[in-house]
């Protein structure tokens, strides 16, 4: 991904860190095709994303991971799933643990996000 290449070097998650981490989570012998880190891969049991009414996708310009963010709300988009994608400038990733104003801004997306996804529900009345 663009992304990934472009954020190489990234102080919080490279691309040698973020290998390592795929590595770590994926079967021996898998790579980034497997269908648990590529959604569109065979296997990834699309069929059920569908089942989600809702989802919050965010992402930060220079989070190397950005590119397979849009992907993924391309993804749940095509499912017929409603998306609050929210992708802000600046940042990176887990930029919310080092800067008070961007945790600011994460629990403002969070909380609209849940009083949107809450309006009208019997539960609450």
């Amino acid at each position: 991904m663009e992304s990934e290449l472009r954020w190489a070097n990234d102080r919080i998650l490279s691309l040698p860190v973020n290998d390592s981490m795929w590595r770590l989570a994926l079967e021996e012998g898998c790579d980034r095709s497997h269908w648990f880190c590529d959604r569109t891969a065979e296997g990834s049991h699309q069929d059920k994303i569908g089942r989600l009414e809702r989802c919050l996708v965010r992402g930060h310009g220079g989070d190397p991971l950005l590119d397979r963010q849009k992907e993924f709300v391309k993804l749940l988009e095509a499912r017929g799933v409603h998306v609050d994608a929210r992708f802000h400038e600046g940042g990176f990733h887990g930029v919310e643990l080092f800067d008070p104003s961007k945790l600011q801004i994460l629990e403002d997306d969070i909380k609209d996000f849940i009083d949107a996804s809450t309006e009208g529900s019997s539960l609450l009345q």
